[in-house]
């Protein structure tokens, strides 16, 4: 079967569990359990910036470069979430649609932490029948911490749908509770 793919942010909540064990605590590449909940902490104040302060991909990859640790932590992170930049050294979520719901074929384990830690979207790279894509991009979201190219392949995607009115972007986000929001999804702070 052939599949259209597609790169934006996929609800959570849309996303079947993945089957691992409960108990995990390396991946098959080695990454601990402690270090992938670090890096979707880490996504979540990164969303939490791109709403707050308006940050987006071109400033989280400043970041990477930055002399401070916790913002090289945050650009390298956004890197690979979001990077999607054909490079062999990222390795994005990848999503796949079996008509009820996504599954996940690369990333079980982040997608396990961003379910477990409460984050209610997160980038992936995303396959579906082409009959299914163009609803899969109007549930999907858009988000300024996308690459430009990938946010106009979305967005275009939008404008050539009729059913929908407008792109659905992480930055039409807003706290909830006082202090910091969180686009990614802490419970209680951040609603739509």
């Amino acid at each position: 079967m052939d599949w259209d793919k597609g790169f934006f942010e996929v609800d959570l909540s849309q996303v079947k569990r993945p089957d691992l064990d409960a108990d995990w605590q390396y991946t098959q590449n080695s990454h601990s359990r402690e270090d992938i909940d670090r890096w979707t902490r880490q996504l979540a104040e990164i969303q939490c910036q791109s709403v707050e302060r308006g940050y987006g991909y071109e400033d989280f990859s400043r970041k990477r470069g930055s002399g401070a640790p916790e913002e090289q932590a945050l650009g390298k992170t956004h890197h690979e979430y979001y990077g999607n930049d054909g490079s062999h050294t990222i390795n994005l979520v990848k999503v796949y649609w079996n008509g009820r719901e996504y599954v996940a074929e690369h990333g079980k384990h982040r997608v396990e932490s961003a379910q477990r830690l409460g984050l209610r979207r997160m980038p992936a790279e995303v396959k579906a029948p082409p009959e299914q894509m163009a609803q899969r991009k109007q549930e999907g979201f858009s988000s300024k911490l996308m690459r430009p190219e990938d946010r106009a392949d979305f967005e275009r995607s939008q404008v050539s749908s009729p059913e929908h009115s407008q792109t659905r972007e992480t930055s039409n986000l807003t706290p909830t509770a006082p202090g910091r929001g969180n686009p990614g999804g802490v419970p209680g702070r951040v609603s739509r």
